[in-house]
């Protein structure tokens, strides 16, 4: 039997892509990026002509930062969605490593500390979760940021 753990008692961060609900640590998000613009990397595109690269979306700056923004449709496998102007980022810092999230122009919302505290986190045998909480009958994907900046950064290596 599988044992399930309690959540993180930090707020939660949603964010609704496509049909699918992802949430990530409140405390992580540096802030809410609109954007007219994404810069392309295509080496990318080149490098990847498959769909393992493709969650890259570009990259955007910020206060003299370089952001690689990701799509989390593309990296679930889900089907896309359209993107739309300006582009939304949710940007995720923690010391000197950050990373954007394409969020869309869906609303945001928070799961607070409070509503978390009665929750435990169902096990994922999927990659870049930590597992799914179910508050009301709705399943929610706790995104493993640093797993999928690992691997953003696996496939960026050397070429930026």
């Amino acid at each position: 039997m599988t044992s399930l753990t309690p959540v993180q008692e930090n707020d939660k961060l949603l964010m609704n892509i496509g049909r699918e609900t992802f949430a990530i640590e409140a405390d992580m998000v540096v802030g809410i990026v609109e954007t007219s613009r994404l810069h392309l990397l295509p080496f990318i595109q080149a490098a990847f002509p498959s769909e393992k690269g493709r969650f890259i979306k570009g990259v955007i700056t910020q206060r003299g930062e370089v952001i690689i923004v990701i799509g989390l449709e593309n990296l679930f496998g889900l089907p896309s969605t359209q993107e739309e102007r300006p582009y939304r980022v949710a940007v995720i810092k923690k010391d000197a490593a950050n990373l954007g999230i394409y969020v869309g122009k869906k609303k945001l919302s928070f799961l607070w500390k409070e509503e978390l505290a009665n929750l435990e986190v169902k096990p994922s045998n999927e990659n870049y979760t930590l597992g799914f909480i179910d508050p009301s009958g709705k399943r929610i994907r706790l995104l493993d940021w640093q797993n999928i900046l690992e691997e953003t950064q696996k496939l960026l290596g050397g070429r930026m």
